[in-house]
């Protein structure tokens, strides 16, 4: 099974598949290994049998599919040259690094729910429910199947752990002539002020938090 789901996944270099590289599109290598019904040496069909081995097999590739893609980013494309539309999913990259070693390189899916402006999408947290703006350099398109269920994209997008919202920033210190070494406070949502978190200006450079800032304080118009 390991190895089927090795040669199902797209190579990033050549963005395909091994198995399509040498059968084309003659295998079906996503669909369950045992997809027809035998009859047993006591001539009834083991249909239970033969259901929970197949239903468990596509889930299985499926589910091992998506962890692939989010560790990996395989199944994302650049939001370069890509128009999102409301209605998407997407994965979202974080401002500096994942929350730690063992974190995906993306957080989500999350759902486009609307378009703020041109490079402006809100999107929806799956599992919280809270509706987030992110700038579109941020976005990468997560792809998925047309039968890819609900609760299976919920599943999904709750395997995220020590994931943490910035609900604003506070407070700056620092000279704009020395961009590099400002440094800003950040308050996290759902956490209050004794937990806000000093990050220099590459950490928060891409934050939404960032512009909405800037714009009630009219000296760092420049950054």
């Amino acid at each position: 099974m390991v190895q089927r789901i090795l040669n199902a996944t797209n190579d990033t270099i050549m963005g395909v598949c091994p198995a399509k590289l040498i059968f084309g599109n003659q295998l079906p290598i996503l669909t369950p290994l045992l997809v027809e019904k035998q009859i047993g040496h006591d001539g009834k069909t083991p249909e239970v049998y033969i259901d929970q081995i197949s239903a468990a097999m596509e889930l299985l590739v499926e589910r091992s599919l998506f962890h692939i893609a989010k560790e990996n980013g395989i199944g994302t494309e650049e939001s370069g040259g890509f128009e999102f539309k409301v209605g998407d999913y997407a994965m979202i990259t974080y401002p500096t690094k994942p929350p730690h070693k063992l974190s995906p390189l993306y957080r989500g899916p999350c759902q486009i729910v609307a378009k703020v402006r041109d490079d402006i999408f809100s999107l929806k947290d799956l599992v919280s429910g809270k509706v987030i703006n992110f700038h579109v350099d941020r976005l990468r398109l997560f792809n998925m199947s047309s039968a890819t269920s609900d609760e299976t994209l919920m599943e999904l997008a709750a395997a995220d752990k020590d994931e943490f919202i910035v609900e604003m920033i506070v407070d700056h210190r620092g000279s704009i002539k020395k961009r590099s070494k400002m440094e800003f406070r950040i308050r996290w949502q759902g956490f209050d002020e004794s937990e806000d978190t000093w990050l220099l200006w590459r950490e928060v450079k891409d934050l939404v938090a960032l512009d909405i800032y800037i714009q009630d304080h009219a000296e760092l118009l420049g950054l």
